[in-house]
């Protein structure tokens, strides 16, 4: 299976999120200032981000694919764009990239429980879901690799 690095910071956080919780977080520590609420929010603008961002490389790797150097210089500055548009998305909600990956490890009991409830914002995350991987599966095709496994569910 080959392994691309060319996602970004997203699919990296996403994919290895609940992992890295579980293995650093410690009881009774708030890993962020977010709450529940704000942390499945997040998660939907950062989804959003992310298929946009896919949306964006697979238009490159369309128009640049007779062009290797070009495309790879493209995909790098775009890879900079929605790095940086993911931590100011996470400034925005007041928190950074590596507590938002925490929050789960803490609060995952709180955030499924919230999700059970709010059957909408599941169905939204869900369908989001589905977007980026349907969209990994293309650009991967379109590049000639493999897709990356879908990160783990909330």
């Amino acid at each position: 299976m080959k392994y691309n690095r060319s996602f970004g910071l997203p699919t990296l956080f996403l994919c290895v999120a609940t992992l890295a919780a579980s293995l650093l977080s410690r009881p009774g520590e708030a890993a962020s200032n977010l709450d529940v609420a704000a942390y499945c929010n997040l998660t939907i603008a950062s989804m959003e981000q992310q298929i946009q961002a896919l949306q964006k490389r697979i238009t490159l790797v369309r128009s640049y694919s007779n062009d290797s150097g070009a495309l790879a210089k493209k995909e790098a500055e775009a890879r900079q764009a929605q790095d940086e548009a993911l931590i100011a998305l996470y400034g925005s909600y007041g928190t950074t990239d590596v507590e938002y990956s925490l929050f789960m490890g803490e609060q995952g009991p709180a955030v499924r429980a919230y999700l059970s409830e709010q059957v909408e914002i599941a169905a939204k995350i869900d369908t989001l879901k589905a977007q980026i991987e349907a969209l990994m599966g293309q650009y991967e095709t379109l590049k000639g690799g493999t897709a990356v496994p879908p990160p783990p569910a909330l």
